[in-house]
């Protein structure tokens, strides 16, 4: 048995629906997740269970400390809520002063991204006081909560990196900055394009550019009308991908979650799939279309950076892909050997990304975007070093400048596009200079595969 409130809880989580917002649009719980709650149930009671043994078998003094998921203990629901009513059954006092909830949350969850605002204490106190999830979780606020409870006693509200460290040589601090303005221009351009993702785009144009990198018609009819036209990658990592059935899935820089819902065609229900995106804006979009779709069980989004994927689990997934996100990665290093940690033993990667075949020129202003590109002849090396097998650069369908078929110059003329829609391009004017330069010859797009 569980509580209405734990499942309203348990469903948020799964779902992506947004329970603290401090809108009155927020919906009721699905019921399709109930059969799902009940594994739940089975691991907060056993986890109850053995609280109580070991409390009842030690000293009135001794003090427990648990440490489990959010889902197992916040808003006092889950091991908690279950340990009193054991309490009650047998016949004990239930005092709530002899026990202390912290729930911990990252920067970035409560809106708090900027590195300045980060070490002001005052704007950082200010800013976490106004954030809808504190507000909604803490202060009860929100509209989907209704919960007896606040979220936790204490909200303990962390940085996975601590900038205030004077030990990093200068050149390694340039580094770290350098990294960061990456980061930081490409949450705000995808963040742009994700506030504008549900207004409708050029089908047409889209289904081309996919028929031309090797999406079937099956997988562009899984794909439809109403997202094909938010595809953001450089390639097609299906064909190399080979996902079965029950598989799990991670892809890696999913953004609207197009090929998320590819993989979720393959994997089925028996599998799952989990997509990391940096931008917060093309996560939310993706969930809300999971859960239009009726895939949300087994198809969820999360934020994350794939230089650190600190959130996933080691060795928990059969297959990585990625679309594009490697292009962007400061690190390849840091990002492949992500790839390699989550992979289960045996597990493999198709990740499509965009490389330089030579060395760009340094005195030509290049697009960010092209800076960040890893030299062809260095991403293999790259992969073995950090313990892939097998490691295959696929260059088959390398061309960054084609003709497609069934479109007109019109589909591809911006000035034509009246739907508002936010894009990434570099058809800026401070870039006309590279108009001269063939494409083909300076970069190749390649799929990268490899087995842990």
């Amino acid at each position: 048995y569980g509580s209405p409130g734990h499942y309203n809880l348990f469903e948020s989580l799964m779902s992506g629906r947004d329970i603290y917002s401090l809108e009155d649009d927020c919906p009721p719980p699905d019921d399709a997740r109930r059969k799902i709650f009940q594994a739940q149930l089975i691991k907060d009671w056993a986890m109850a269970h053995q609280l109580k043994h070991l409390v009842d078998s030690c000293p009135p003094e001794d003090v427990f400390l648990v440490l489990a998921g959010k889902a197992h203990l916040t808003h006092y629901h889950g091991v908690p809520e279950i340990y009193s009513w054991l309490q009650r059954a047998d016949g004990k006092d239930d005092d709530p002063s002899d026990q202390l909830l912290v729930c911990a949350s990252m920067m970035y969850e409560i809106d708090l991204d900027e590195r300045n605002d980060k070490e002001n204490d005052e704007v950082a106190e200010r800013t976490i006081l106004a954030s809808e999830v504190v507000r909604g979780s803490l202060f009860g606020e929100g509209a989907g909560g209704s919960f007896e409870k606040p979220v936790a006693d204490v909200l303990y509200v962390y940085d996975e990196e601590d900038w205030s460290d004077g030990e990093d040589n200068e050149e390694e601090g340039s580094d770290t900055d350098a990294s960061d303005a990456v980061k930081k221009e490409t949450i705000e351009a995808y963040d742009k394009v994700g506030s504008t993702a549900a207004t409708p785009g050029n089908v047409r144009k889209a289904r081309a550019i996919l028929t031309y990198l090797g999406y079937t018609e099956e997988e562009q009819a899984v794909i439809g009308d109403q997202d094909i036209y938010n595809y953001q990658g450089v390639g097609n990592p299906f064909l190399l991908a080979n996902i079965k059935k029950g598989d799990h899935v991670i892809d890696l820089g999913s953004g609207l979650g197009v090929d998320s819902f590819v993989a979720a065609h393959y994997v089925g229900n028996e599998g799952e799939v989990l997509g990391i995106d940096i931008a917060k804006k093309e996560v939310k979009h993706a969930n809300t279309r999971g859960e239009n779709r009726g895939v949300s069980s087994f198809v969820t989004f999360q934020h994350g950076d794939i230089e650190k994927l600190n959130d996933v689990e080691s060795d928990s997934f059969d297959v990585a892909i990625s679309n594009g996100a490697f292009c962007l990665a400061p690190s390849k290093e840091k990002a492949f050997a992500s790839v390699y940690r989550v992979l289960k033993p045996g597990g493999r990667m198709s990740i499509c990304t965009t490389t330089v075949r030579k060395n760009l020129d340094v005195e030509t202003q290049w697009p960010l975007c092209m800076k960040m590109f890893v030299q062809l002849d260095k991403i293999k090396p790259i992969c073995e070093a950090i313990g892939f097998k097998n490691v295959k650069v696929d260059l088959s369908d390398s061309d960054l400048e084609f003709e497609l078929e069934g479109v007109t110059e019109e589909d591809f003329d911006d000035a034509n596009d009246k739907s508002g829609r936010e894009k990434i391009h570099v058809g800026s004017s401070e870039f006309k200079h590279l108009e001269g330069y063939d494409m083909n010859d300076l970069c190749a797009r390649v799929v990268v595969c490899g087995e842990k």
